[in-house]
């Protein structure tokens, strides 16, 4: 293993293989689900989207945009209906190898009041 792909802050390894890769890379990502009428509704309907490089992203977005449901299709949580989401250049299905580099706080984050930012996003 490559000894520059040590994280800074917890001394844990990191696959060489995947120093390079976009953080997320999207493509073509739907997720459709039928109301209780029968309806299609379309909660992600063709996003495409790349994050590159390590950090704190967020999603933003007014109610019923779909970013929760786009968190979760990322997370492997929610099978997409159409697209290609990859995590750290693993595709969702294999999002288990890298699951102990990738954190996400789906609907109502908790967070401790008392610990910093860095803390929080720590545990």
């Amino acid at each position: 293993m490559d000894p520059s792909a040590q994280s800074p802050h917890h001394g844990r390894m990191r696959s060489s293989a995947t120093l390079d890769a976009p953080v997320i890379e999207v493509t073509g990502l739907r997720k459709t689900y039928r109301s209780m009428s029968g309806r299609k509704v379309h909660a992600v309907d063709g996003l495409d989207l790349l994050v590159e490089g390590p950090g704190v992203h967020g999603f933003l977005g007014p109610n019923g945009a779909g970013k929760t449901t786009a968190i979760r299709c990322l997370l492997g949580l929610v099978r997409p209906t159409a697209g290609s989401p990859q995590g750290i250049g693993r595709p969702v299905d294999e999002i288990h190898t890298v699951i102990d580099r990738l954190g996400a706080l789906v609907e109502t984050p908790k967070c401790f009041p008392t610990f910093s930012g860095f803390k929080n996003l720590d545990k």
